[in-house]
């Protein structure tokens, strides 16, 4: 991106005995006059030097820097799911979802554009504020220190010590450097702190932590979240989270590879199964950028209540009573059991009473069957349970079930670090955490 710098030469002394100014960067002429506006400038430091010539021939000179950052005003989710009060911003969670690309180098934000020096170092060397600002000078490319906003902006809500998204592994739980000077004291400059996320000032002589930046010039794509959507029900793809929006001349949709639509936004009706969407986007520049997203369509059971499979009238109303909801009806086909009532087919091979495996690992065993397999919801999961059956609490049509817990789909609303399980021991539903190993059964 380009942006317009205003030079003065305004405040020189003696201006009546001046003759001319002429403006150097990096020893080549850039401008003449006293006051210049220079159209070409972009993004990262610039040092610029104005050499003044007198009546009688005499030269003087004087050297500034010019930092060009960012203005990006796209606003991120803090991180924050968890719900302390109604308002909050775990209740809300406005803004743009956190997106981040590691490379080897250096981390890029998809959302602000900006990409974040990745290295050994982040957490090794502090320096002096002068010393971190030559430090991200030095390096090659267009590296400098962050403004206060671009470090702040890093900062999750919901983690501490660090207080950074995990792909920043090499974070301390210590302050860090950022290029905004203190309105207080020109002595001091505002840092970030990650061991909880807190900004305040520090001296300039101070040695602190240094994390450098520099702002990638191209649209970034930005395929949205991922969806979780009911069988026969539109949806939306939005490529409106896209950075610099306004410089994408091109779009193009894919799911699982194939072309679906080549707009900003569209709306699709997908078979069911989980499928990976694709959106590149080409910018005014030719730079392209390209970004994924998942969606799995599910049935809805709620418009399919079955019986709950207890028959024993245990007192007056109860479901035993009432036994309200269509009758079950599994068909048993060898490895795969078909619901009749949710027209859901279920894996029931040696494999389901038998493997343990991460969220992640399930998600993808699941997918790796083919054919739309995929982890079922936990409303898919928990409709299984038969109320009249225990160690497992499922009807006898399924021949490999553990009384144990089984992963589903779900993540937890309290932490995206858990999911739902449902233990088929007495079909009670709770949360685990994703990197715990639970039992699998996929559906489609």
């Amino acid at each position: 991106m380009i942006y317009i710098v205003k030079l003065s030469a305004s405040n020189s002394l003696q201006q009546k005995f001046i003759d001319s100014y002429v403006w150097f960067e990096d020893g080549v002429e850039i401008a003449e006059g006293k006051d210049v506006e220079i159209d070409d400038f972009k993004d990262g430091e610039h040092e610029i030097t104005l050499v003044t010539t007198d009546s009688n021939g005499g030269t003087k000179e004087d050297t500034l820097i010019v930092t060009v950052t960012s203005n990006n005003k796209e606003m991120k989710q803090t991180g924050q799911e968890a719900i302390y009060s109604n308002y909050d911003d775990g209740y809300y969670q406005k803004g743009i979802a956190i997106n981040y690309q590691k490379f080897t180098d250096s981390i890029l934000d998809k959302v602000t554009g900006l990409s974040w020096k990745y290295d050994n170092e982040d957490d090794i060397e502090k320096k002096s504020w002068q010393d971190a600002i030559d430090y991200c000078r030095d390096l090659s490319g267009t590296w400098r220190l962050p403004t206060r906003d671009e470090l702040s902006g890093l900062v999750r809500y919901d983690e501490y010590k660090p207080a950074i998204d995990d792909k920043f592994v090499n974070t301390a739980s210590s302050s860090y450097w950022s290029f905004s000077t203190s309105r207080v004291s020109y002595r001091s400059a505002w840092i970030v702190n990650f061991e909880y996320g807190t900004e305040t000032t520090s001296s300039k002589t101070t040695e602190n932590f240094v994390r450098c930046v520099n702002t990638k010039l191209s649209s970034l794509a930005h395929a949205g979240e991922d969806q979780i959507v009911f069988r026969g029900d539109k949806v939306s793809l939005s490529a409106s989270d896209s950075s610099n929006k306004e410089r994408i001349e091109s779009y193009l949709w894919q799911k699982d590879g194939s072309y679906i639509g080549n707009v900003e936004n569209i709306y699709v009706t997908i078979e069911d199964g989980e499928h990976s969407i694709s959106l590149k986007i080409i910018d005014e520049d030719g730079n392209e950028d390209t970004d994924k997203s998942l969606v799995t369509i599910i049935a809805d059971v709620s418009k399919n209540l079955k019986q709950t499979g207890q028959d024993i009238n245990y007192t007056d109303f109860d479901d035993g009573y009432y036994e309200k909801g269509r009758a079950l009806s599994y068909q048993d086909n060898g490895n795969n059991i078909i619901d009749g009532v949710l027209d859901l087919e279920w894996r029931d091979d040696s494999d389901t009473d038998s493997i343990k495996k991460s969220w992640e690992d399930a998600r993808e065993y699941c997918r790796s069957l083919g054919e739309s397999w995929r982890l079922p919801t936990r409303a898919e999961l928990s409709s299984l349970v038969h109320y009249a059956n225990y160690k497992p609490a499922i009807d006898d049509s399924f021949d490999n079930t553990a009384s144990s817990s089984y992963w589903s789909l779900s993540t937890s609303k309290t932490s995206y670090r858990k999911a739902w399980v449902v233990n088929f021991e007495y079909g009670t539903e709770t949360i685990s955490s994703k990197s715990t190993e639970n039992f699998v059964r996929c559906v489609r």
